[in-house]
Protein backbone atom coordinates (compact mmCIF):
# COMPACT_ATOMS: atom_id res chain seq x y z
CA UNK A 1 0.00 0.00 0.00
CA UNK A 2 3.07 2.51 -1.05
CA UNK A 3 0.69 3.95 -3.67
CA UNK A 4 -1.07 7.43 -3.56
CA UNK A 5 -4.06 5.46 -5.04
CA UNK A 6 -6.00 2.75 -2.91
CA UNK A 7 -8.33 -0.28 -4.39
CA UNK A 8 -11.50 -0.34 -3.47
CA UNK A 9 -10.93 -3.57 -1.94
CA UNK A 10 -7.91 -1.98 -0.34
CA UNK A 11 -9.67 0.95 0.77
CA UNK A 12 -12.40 -1.30 2.30
CA UNK A 13 -9.76 -3.97 3.83
CA UNK A 14 -8.18 -0.25 5.50
CA UNK A 15 -11.34 0.74 7.12
CA UNK A 16 -12.53 -2.84 8.24
CA UNK A 17 -9.23 -2.93 10.01
CA UNK A 18 -9.55 0.31 12.00
CA UNK A 19 -12.83 -0.80 13.08
CA UNK A 20 -15.46 0.70 10.35
CA UNK A 21 -17.78 -2.47 10.24
CA UNK A 22 -20.70 -1.01 9.07
CA UNK A 23 -23.99 -2.70 10.39
CA UNK A 24 -26.39 -1.54 7.54
CA UNK A 25 -24.37 -0.51 4.42
CA UNK A 26 -21.14 0.05 1.85
CA UNK A 27 -20.88 1.94 -0.94
CA UNK A 28 -17.86 1.74 -2.64
CA UNK A 29 -18.50 3.16 -6.13
CA UNK A 30 -14.72 3.33 -7.69
CA UNK A 31 -12.38 0.81 -8.79
CA UNK A 32 -9.72 3.19 -7.09
CA UNK A 33 -9.23 6.18 -4.38
CA UNK A 34 -6.43 9.04 -4.71
CA UNK A 35 -5.61 10.12 -0.62
CA UNK A 36 -6.51 13.32 -0.16
CA UNK A 37 -3.91 15.13 1.82
CA UNK A 38 -5.05 16.40 5.25
CA UNK A 39 -3.70 19.78 4.62
CA UNK A 40 -5.49 19.89 1.24
CA UNK A 41 -9.22 18.82 3.53
CA UNK A 42 -8.45 21.37 6.50
CA UNK A 43 -7.66 24.14 4.07
CA UNK A 44 -8.48 24.45 0.38
CA UNK A 45 -11.02 22.15 0.81
CA UNK A 46 -13.01 23.22 3.93
CA UNK A 47 -12.60 27.22 2.53
CA UNK A 48 -14.05 26.20 -0.58
CA UNK A 49 -16.95 24.27 1.30
CA UNK A 50 -17.68 27.17 3.58
CA UNK A 51 -17.88 29.22 0.54
CA UNK A 52 -20.20 27.38 -1.15
CA UNK A 53 -22.56 27.00 1.26
CA UNK A 54 -22.50 30.37 1.39
CA UNK A 55 -23.33 31.40 -1.71
CA UNK A 56 -26.18 28.54 -1.31
CA UNK A 57 -27.20 30.71 1.35
CA UNK A 58 -27.16 27.68 3.76
CA UNK A 59 -27.17 29.37 7.12
CA UNK A 60 -27.12 25.49 9.10
CA UNK A 61 -28.85 22.98 10.31
CA UNK A 62 -32.33 22.63 9.30
CA UNK A 63 -34.52 19.55 10.88
CA UNK A 64 -34.90 17.36 8.57
CA UNK A 65 -34.47 19.47 5.17
CA UNK A 66 -31.09 20.16 5.94
CA UNK A 67 -29.39 18.38 8.77
CA UNK A 68 -26.49 16.24 9.21
CA UNK A 69 -26.60 13.37 6.49
CA UNK A 70 -27.37 16.59 3.75
CA UNK A 71 -23.85 18.57 4.58
CA UNK A 72 -22.09 14.92 4.56
CA UNK A 73 -23.25 14.44 0.82
CA UNK A 74 -22.67 17.84 -0.07
CA UNK A 75 -19.50 17.66 1.16
CA UNK A 76 -18.53 14.18 -0.45
CA UNK A 77 -19.87 15.24 -3.96
CA UNK A 78 -18.35 18.72 -3.64
CA UNK A 79 -14.85 17.34 -2.69
CA UNK A 80 -15.59 14.47 -5.90
CA UNK A 81 -16.04 17.52 -8.34
CA UNK A 82 -13.06 19.51 -7.00
CA UNK A 83 -10.65 16.15 -7.07
CA UNK A 84 -12.51 15.67 -10.92
CA UNK A 85 -11.13 19.32 -12.08
CA UNK A 86 -7.84 17.93 -10.90
CA UNK A 87 -7.50 14.57 -12.04
CA UNK A 88 -10.28 13.66 -14.24
CA UNK A 89 -10.75 9.92 -14.93
CA UNK A 90 -7.89 9.30 -12.65
CA UNK A 91 -9.41 7.78 -9.88
CA UNK A 92 -11.85 7.90 -6.87
CA UNK A 93 -11.24 10.24 -3.82
CA UNK A 94 -11.19 8.52 -0.42
CA UNK A 95 -13.37 11.14 1.14
CA UNK A 96 -16.76 9.88 2.07
CA UNK A 97 -19.65 10.15 4.34
CA UNK A 98 -19.90 8.33 7.41
CA UNK A 99 -23.10 7.63 9.66
CA UNK A 100 -22.68 6.20 13.03
CA UNK A 101 -23.96 7.04 16.87
CA UNK A 102 -22.52 9.37 18.75
CA UNK A 103 -21.49 8.70 22.09
CA UNK A 104 -24.60 10.91 23.42
CA UNK A 105 -26.59 8.22 21.63
CA UNK A 106 -27.99 9.97 18.73
CA UNK A 107 -27.49 9.15 14.81
CA UNK A 108 -24.93 11.93 13.06
CA UNK A 109 -23.72 11.83 9.60
CA UNK A 110 -20.20 13.65 8.61
CA UNK A 111 -16.85 12.88 6.71
CA UNK A 112 -14.16 10.12 6.76
CA UNK A 113 -11.10 10.39 4.58
CA UNK A 114 -8.19 7.81 4.47
CA UNK A 115 -5.07 10.17 4.30
CA UNK A 116 -1.07 9.33 4.54
CA UNK A 117 0.32 10.55 7.47
CA UNK A 118 4.35 9.79 8.23
CA UNK A 119 4.38 6.96 5.38
CA UNK A 120 1.07 5.28 6.96
CA UNK A 121 -2.42 5.06 6.44
CA UNK A 122 -4.26 7.52 8.79
CA UNK A 123 -8.11 7.56 8.69
CA UNK A 124 -9.70 11.05 9.68
CA UNK A 125 -13.36 12.59 10.03
CA UNK A 126 -14.24 16.03 9.41
CA UNK A 127 -17.30 17.69 10.34
CA UNK A 128 -18.77 19.15 7.40
CA UNK A 129 -21.17 22.02 9.61
CA UNK A 130 -17.81 23.47 11.21
CA UNK A 131 -15.09 22.27 7.89
CA UNK A 132 -12.82 21.15 11.07
CA UNK A 133 -11.72 18.24 11.80
CA UNK A 134 -13.35 15.87 14.76
CA UNK A 135 -12.20 12.81 16.75
CA UNK A 136 -14.11 9.98 17.12
CA UNK A 137 -13.94 7.27 19.80
CA UNK A 138 -13.49 3.63 19.30
CA UNK A 139 -17.00 2.65 20.23
CA UNK A 140 -18.35 5.82 18.22
CA UNK A 141 -15.84 4.74 14.54
CA UNK A 142 -17.52 1.06 15.32
CA UNK A 143 -21.06 2.37 15.57
CA UNK A 144 -20.72 3.01 11.92
CA UNK A 145 -23.68 2.25 10.22
CA UNK A 146 -23.39 3.11 6.35
CA UNK A 147 -20.47 4.56 5.11
CA UNK A 148 -20.16 5.66 0.90
CA UNK A 149 -17.45 6.45 -1.08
Amino acid sequence: MNSPVLSARELEDFLDGQGVAPLTGVLVADAAYALPAEDWVTWEFAATLGQWLTRLHIAGWVAESWDCDDFAAFARLLASLMHNRTRPGASGLALGEFWYFRADGGGHAINLFVTRQRGELALRFLEPQTGRLVALTRKEIESCTAYRF
